[in-house]
């Protein structure tokens, strides 16, 4: 019996993702930038994947802080203190793993839940 076999008929009729059938939809066709899964057109260049891997060799392979590293959220309320003249605590600043993530926090802070 394969893998798939053994799994329920649930789990093997699931549907994929909406965003994963538009992938697939569009997937090889010419002149598309693939930017709908936070994907560019390019590789990712040397500097960045020696930093990965200097960052996995190091042991920096476990999670992360939930709301982002403290060095960079300062890094950041020093950045808009420097160019906007704006102090901002690093309490107000989210560091996301993706784009959804940063929408789906941004919605979540604007919206209430139904009652019903």
């Amino acid at each position: 019996m394969s893998l798939i076999e053994s799994l329920s008929p649930r789990a093997v009729s699931a549907p994929e993702s909406g965003i994963v059938e538009i992938i697939n939809h569009a997937r090889g066709r010419e002149g598309l930038i693939p930017l709908w899964a936070g994907e560019g057109d390019l590789p990712s260049p040397d500097f960045i994947n020696r930093a990965a891997s200097d960052a996995l060799l190091g042991g920096e392979t476990f999670y992360t802080w939930q709301r982002g590293i403290p060095e960079l959220r300062q890094a950041l309320s020093d950045y808009y203190r420097r160019h906007f003249s704006v102090s901002l605590s690093t309490e107000h600043f989210y560091v996301t793993g993706s784009g959804m993530h940063a929408i789906m926090l941004a919605v979540q802070a604007v919206t209430r839940r139904a009652t019903r």
